[in-house]
């Protein structure tokens, strides 16, 4: 398994880490692999899509999805 050191951290960016990693009860390390994997898998996936949409209905001035489309963006999500 690599190892990386990982220099300038914005003070908030670490503490938000510390805090998320004390309610999950894990390390700081752990915390940050896992943000790390779910940023990694989130990149590029299914999620774009759904929030590509909720955008676009947003932009239009519905401020919510019609039944079909929330449908649509769930079984897209899915795949």
């Amino acid at each position: 398994m690599a190892n990386i050191t990982i220099k300038g951290i914005p003070e908030k960016i670490y503490d938000q880490l510390k805090l998320r990693a004390k309610r999950n009860n894990r390390s700081l390390n752990s915390e940050v692999i896992i943000s790390l994997q779910l940023h990694a898998y989130r990149s590029g996936s299914a999620s774009t899509k759904v929030l590509d949409l909720a955008r676009k209905a947003q932009a239009m001035g519905k401020g919510f999805l019609e039944d079909e489309e929330l449908q649509s963006a769930k079984s897209d999500g899915r795949k």
